[in-house]
């Protein structure tokens, strides 16, 4: 981290998590979700598998700081746990056994 005025001389700049979380969120939002780029409301979208989560690419050409990727990573580990919890319920049908 650059400090004082060389940060303004070297054309250093931090970008915010307040920048980078909803660009992200907005960006990635149809490759996790199907729904979005169908113009379907929140509540009818439906998150692919995990398998599909883990063969998501993701470059970042003008990459700089790195902190687009940084929240990528944030963002679509959030999803890939989320689809592992959706991919462990209990399907319509299936035996539930619980222990006491």
């Amino acid at each position: 981290m650059t400090e004082g005025s060389t940060r303004r001389a070297t054309g250093t700049h931090y970008t915010p998590r307040s920048l980078t979380e909803p660009i992200v969120q907005h960006t990635l939002e149809p490759l996790v979700y199907i729904g979005p780029a169908e113009g379907f409301p929140p509540e009818k979208w439906r998150l692919h598998s995990p398998k599909e989560l883990l063969e998501l690419k993701i470059c970042d050409m003008a990459m700089g700081s790195g902190a687009f990727l940084v929240q990528a990573c944030r963002y679509l580990s959030d999803r890939l746990v989320e689809a592992w919890d959706k991919s462990l319920l209990p399907k319509e049908g299936m035996l539930k056994v619980s222990y006491s």
